[in-house]
């Protein structure tokens, strides 16, 4: 099972979460046809300590989460419902045993190109398992 799954897993499972965006969490893109709220997740980077003479398995995985809505308000209110739900879990994602994840920040990158608006708040997460 890979971080991602995990991820989404956790996202649907989440009464707060799920409430707001009906089972709309992508990987990676939204689709054209999708409707918000939505969130869109990615990985960001990926990085794995060594050692000098064996291999660590500590894996720090930086996570990108966009929280899509119709408004400002309604998507930073998406934004605290991810937080609140990730910042400072740790525990078991669908089989990805994550030892801990911080709250990296959060930044507005909304869309407005005339009529057509589409608020976004892009939130980043740090992961550390071990793999």
């Amino acid at each position: 099972m890979r971080l991602e799954e995990g991820l989404y897993a956790a996202l649907i499972a989440d009464s707060a979460v799920n409430g707001v965006i009906s089972g709309r969490a992508y990987l990676e893109q939204m689709p054209q046809s999708a409707t918000f709220p939505a969130i869109v997740f990615n990985r960001i980077s990926t990085t794995q300590g060594s050692l000098l003479d064996e291999v660590n398995t500590h894996t720090e995985i930086r996570m990108q989460i966009d929280c899509w809505a119709d408004t400002l308000s309604a998507a930073y209110d998406l934004s605290y419902k991810v937080r609140t739900l990730l910042s400072g879990f740790r525990g078991d994602l669908e089989g990805v045993a994550v030892q801990g994840c911080k709250f990296d920040g959060e930044q507005n990158s909304s869309l407005i190109d005339g009529d057509e608006k589409q608020r976004r708040v892009i939130t980043d997460f740090t992961f550390w398992l071990h793999e």
